[in-house]
């Protein structure tokens, strides 16, 4: 689990994740490849199981058109929110993140689609386009998480980011304070959350973990507690527990 900031509001007003569904938190799963594991579809064995004790997904390195895909519905005319966390040590992994449906051999099966792009640039896709975010600064080798806003009656999204030195939850931008971006597909149902990588010299090493899904609603909550909210939830059970002993 990584653990990245969360705002704290009184602890009685704590959501208990809203109706953020666990898609992933790859604990539970076998290190190695990640095809076949738990509901996951993969294309290529450089999509693996990693890390020790917390795991997570590695993207790993190829020379070919790669991707991983696992379930996370948000129905045609629906409003739906995908979080995840997210970490790169490469800031040109030609690598792209977010929802879609279709085979994983072609990128144009995404919807809402975010990407690291090969000038180092982290982007979206809008529409027929591909825009660098501008108002917020990637640094490798540190967990973000992740919100992305699906709206697909409108075939849009918008996204917001925390983690690092952007330290509260916010909405990104491009050119223009563009803040709301069209889908790349909209043929229907969003069926799945998806990473796919382009063949790459540069490698494209990424790593992802803590997905969710809200099917239903714009959803910000952080769905991965602090240990500090953890702690602060142990005391006040404590408490509790010690007045009706009284």
């Amino acid at each position: 689990m990584k653990n990245l900031l969360l705002p704290l509001t009184l602890l009685t007003a704590l959501p208990a994740s809203a109706a953020l569904t666990l898609v992933e938190d790859f604990d539970a799963l076998t290190p190695g490849a990640i095809d076949a594991q738990n509901g996951w579809t993969s294309n290529h064995s450089s999509y693996v199981v990693a890390g020790t004790g917390d795991q997570h997904l590695s993207s790993g390195n190829n020379t070919t058109v790669t991707g991983a895909s696992k379930t996370a519905t948000i129905a045609d005319g629906a409003t739906g929110t995908l979080f995840l966390q997210f970490k790169t040590d490469n800031l040109a992994a030609r690598t792209s993140f977010g929802l879609g449906s279709g085979g994983l051999g072609d990128f144009n099966n995404f919807y809402a689609q975010l990407a690291f792009t090969g000038a180092g640039d982290f982007a979206v896709r809008d529409g027929a386009n591909t825009n660098a975010f501008n108002n917020v600064t990637i640094a490798t080798g540190t967990w973000y998480n992740l919100w992305i806003v699906a709206n697909n009656a409108t075939d849009s999204f918008e996204a917001y980011i925390q983690g690092g030195d952007i330290t509260t939850q916010t909405k990104l931008t491009t050119a223009g304070a563009d803040d709301s971006f069209g889908f790349r597909n909209s043929s229907g149902d969003i069926t799945d959350v998806r990473v796919m990588a382009a063949t790459s010299a540069n490698g494209n090493e990424m790593e992802f973990d803590n997905i969710y899904i809200d099917s239903t609603a714009e959803n910000l909550v952080n769905p991965v507690p602090e240990p500090s909210t953890s702690m602060l939830t142990a005391l006040a059970l404590g408490a509790m527990v010690l007045r009706r002993r009284r």
